[in-house]
């Protein structure tokens, strides 16, 4: 099951209003069998009304993450990490061999 995460949130003042979130920084991860994938991406929120608008200090995860799977295509970015893990299915991954040679040597 993937999991989404906010990164961060960019912000700016517009007439009245402060700390108007503008920009989302958002993460995917997956993981199956051990191996993983991630996806990091960013958009831009459109202008907001006054009358939408919520204080910074009072936004919640979920207030976030609703404009985010209003303005992305979470099944394709989930359907894309799971097509590059099952890429990975019969591959192996492994640390460098000069790395165990630096911590053998300590």
């Amino acid at each position: 099951m993937a999991i989404w995460t906010i990164e961060k949130m960019e912000t700016k003042n517009i007439g009245t209003l402060t700390d108007v979130v503008c920009k989302i920084f958002w993460k995917c991860e997956e993981t199956l069998n051990s191996k993983s994938a991630k996806a990091i991406g960013d958009f831009e929120l459109p202008s907001t009304s006054s009358s939408a608008f919520i204080q910074f200090e009072d936004l919640t995860e979920e207030n976030v993450m609703s404009w985010v799977e209003n303005n992305v295509n979470k099944t394709e970015i989930e359907n894309s990490l799971q097509t590059m893990i099952n890429s990975m299915a019969d591959k192996d991954i492994k640390t460098n061999p000069w790395d165990s040679k630096v911590l053998e040597g300590a």
